[in-house]
């Protein structure tokens, strides 16, 4: 679900777009992820000009480096370690996707 509304130009920093997903599982837990509008998977699809490819993969690999990158600067030393780890070899795949 996204809900907006209208900002005036000297709030746009203080109150940036966000949109809010909340995930159920079948115990009736739930799990609330928050993410900027403009998410730096966005900006790295961009930059590799694969916003309008057929490359799924490709746009796929950056969004989940943008993911990664997010829960490294949330995590402790030992779960970085691992994450970092993790995203260096998404990048080493991403590097030899088309070969």
């Amino acid at each position: 679900m996204q809900i907006s509304r209208q900002v005036r130009n000297d709030e746009i920093d203080r109150n940036k777009p966000r949109w809010v997903l909340y995930v159920f599982d079948k115990n009736g837990g739930g799990t609330r992820v928050e993410r900027e509008l403009r998410s730096l998977g966005r900006v790295l699809v961009r930059r590799e000009r694969l916003e309008n490819s057929v490359d799924t993969l490709g746009r796929w690999m950056l969004h989940r480096a943008a993911e990664l990158d997010q829960q490294c600067d949330m995590a402790d030393e030992e779960q970085r370690g691992v994450l970092v780890l993790e995203l260096e070899k998404l990048c080493n795949a991403f590097k030899l996707r088309d070969k």
